[in-house]
């Protein structure tokens, strides 16, 4: 049973035509997420919770979308959090809020080492994926 819904997003940067990848710590690093509350769409719950962690307004991609589930420690139930890709808007910088502790823009391997979480590293390398295959696009 589903217990409680978070939504969020692997947010990044572009810093010379790599993306630099923005992630929260609170006790570990992760990326910037929170609760749904009532009336709120997965995906207007994905940018306000990157507002409100990093100071960052964000556009949002949401073909790519990725759902993990898992066992709520210390309580009954399970948490599903669902991540969007999003890409700061030109111009901004992310920097810790009340809510956060540290606030790190960083390339791919670094935000991949700061990761502890196997199931946050693998939507890291998806979207890493993501993101180099729409720019070999353009």
């Amino acid at each position: 049973m589903i217990a409680e819904t978070s939504c969020g997003a692997v947010l990044y940067l572009m810093e010379n035509g790599e993306p630099k990848y923005v992630l929260v710590k609170s006790a570990l690093f992760g990326f910037p997420k929170g609760h749904v509350e009532e009336g709120e769409t997965e995906e207007q719950t994905a940018l306000r919770e990157i507002r409100e962690e990093t100071g960052v307004r964000a556009v949002l991609d949401t073909s790519f979308r990725r759902e993990l589930v898992y066992k709520l420690p210390r309580k009954a139930g399970y948490k599903r959090v669902v991540l969007f890709l999003a890409e700061c808007r030109e111009g901004s910088r992310p920097r810790p809020s009340h809510e956060i502790k540290t606030v790190a823009a960083v390339p791919f391997d670094e935000a991949l080492a700061l990761l502890k979480r196997q199931s946050l590293r693998e939507v890291l390398t998806d979207a890493d994926f993501y993101i180099r295959s729409v720019l070999k696009r353009q």
